[in-house]
């Protein structure tokens, strides 16, 4: 006796870990109704599989509906439609555990195919069903996209046989607990109850899928982004916490055109960044740049910078600590490198854009900054597609009075092509110092070093 009423207390906690709204939620799913006799399990399994299969993940909504009504029926001691209430609370708000133990189970319970392929298809079926239902439905996922992403977070020594399996799995990358547990809210619950992020807030708590901020006139078809629905998901559970809720698009070469000058303009003042590369060879990579970017001679950024590839595989690469070579951005110059790098040093950089539009390298067996290996297809590459987002909320810049500006301040785009061309702003010298000179306004072309040639 004792026995069944501290495992009804478990269930109870349960359904209580659900919001109003979820709850309500969940009754009018079911068909549950205040006042009225309450229905059969059989009657509200069948509401149950009729609302998810409107999401059309059809294996995944039968074996969801078949293991729920099994653990009903084992254990029949409660009223039907509070123990089932309990079952799906049980799923979408219980422990790592209880999430691995439920997946393992549909997993077990496919008819065709092994314990593992079935888990593989099972992450593929809801980060499909995930991809469905953010905002921007630009973004797609591929098979590629999926394959690499269950590579890299399942490991090849792991048979997935039991619920132990899955745990360790899970406790090997929470994103993917994550993203079970996110879809299953969904499914059942609707958009209101997943955690999205706030576009003008700094969020603290951990965002699984990022709103991705894209100006309407930009057409950002399917096959113009690098980016698939798996790859979000990985590099956003990567960055910092604060950087999670909101992806602001900023530039891809099949929109704005192949130019250096055009990328610095759109990632300067942006804060943190993601740059994304995909060479001539198939190859996809980038990295992380944790801090506001600015022209500079001398490297920049932090240890919170990494660097990742996400084709042929799915990887990140963090700071070694052995040097602070984080980023490197500069044009214009004579006798040090003109482009935009992440790790290594000059001429050997982990990655590396020159400022010839194009052109690019990623060199060393391993980088000494972040420990990465070469990135690209082979160490000098050149550029298929390039894109860049920032992440979380644009700075607040201080506010800077009008007439200190001059036309040059007022258009950034104009001081990137300056900087390419190897001109100088000497006005910024002049509102330096209170003795007038004589400098020309431009000075002559230079002929800019590049680590490519």
């Amino acid at each position: 006796m004792g026995q069944s009423s501290s495992r009804e207390e478990i269930e109870t906690n349960y359904t209580e870990n659900l919001t109003s709204l979820e709850l309500e939620r969940l009754q009018m799913v079911l068909g549950i109704k205040d006042g009225l006799e309450s229905l059969s399990l059989k009657q509200m399994i069948k509401n149950l599989e009729v609302h998810l299969n409107q999401h059309q993940l059809t294996d995944y909504t039968m074996e969801i509906v078949h293991a729920l009504d099994k653990k009903c029926r084992i254990a029949p001691k409660w009223s039907p439609d509070k123990h089932l209430m309990s079952e799906v609370a049980k799923i979408t708000h219980g422990s790592l555990a209880d999430t691995a133990e439920f997946v393992s189970e549909i997993s077990k319970s496919i008819a065709e195919g092994s314990v593992r392929s079935n888990f593989v298809k099972l992450c593929g079926d809801v980060i499909q069903c995930l991809s469905a239902h953010v905002e921007n439905t630009t973004i797609g996922v591929s098979h590629l996209s999926i394959e690499t992403f269950v590579k890299k977070v399942i490991p090849n020594n792991i048979e997935l046989s039991n619920t132990e399996d899955v745990i360790k799995v899970f406790e090997g990358s929470p994103v993917l607990s994550e993203i079970f547990q996110y879809t299953l809210k969904l499914l059942v619950y609707g958009k209101e109850s997943v955690q999205h992020g706030k576009p003008d807030e700094i969020s603290y708590i951990p965002v699984l899928i990022p709103s991705l901020e894209i100006p309407p006139r930009v057409n950002l078809q399917e096959d113009s982004t690098i980016l698939y629905m798996p790859d979000i998901m990985y590099l956003n559970s990567q960055l910092p916490i604060e950087n999670q809720a909101k992806w602001r698009f900023l530039y891809s070469s099949s929109v704005h055109g192949e130019s250096f000058s055009r990328l610095s303009n759109q990632i300067l003042g942006q804060g943190p960044v993601l740059i994304l590369i995909r060479d001539e060879g198939g190859s996809v990579f980038g990295g992380f740049i944790s801090t506001n970017l600015t022209f500079s001679s001398k490297f920049q950024g932090n240890e919170r910078s990494f660097v990742f590839s996400t084709a042929p595989k799915l990887e990140v690469y963090y700071s070694t600590g052995y040097n602070d070579h984080y980023v490197y951005f500069n044009t214009g110059q004579e006798t040090i490198p003109n482009g935009l790098g992440m790790g290594g040093q000059h001429s050997y950089f982990g990655w590396w854009l020159s400022t010839e539009f194009g052109k690019g390298h990623s060199k060393g067996k391993k980088c000494t900054t972040y420990g990465s290996p070469q990135l690209s297809t082979s160490e000098d590459f050149k550029i298929d597609k390039l894109e860049a987002w920032a992440v979380g909320n644009k700075p607040q810049l201080e506010d800077e009075s009008q007439e200190n500006q001059s036309i040059i301040d007022k258009n950034p785009d104009a001081v990137a092509i300056l900087r390419i061309a190897g001109k100088e702003r000497h006005s910024e010298g002049l509102r330096e110092s209170e003795v007038a000179s004589s400098m020309p306004e431009t000075t002559e072309l230079h002929i800019a070093h590049d680590p490519m040639e």
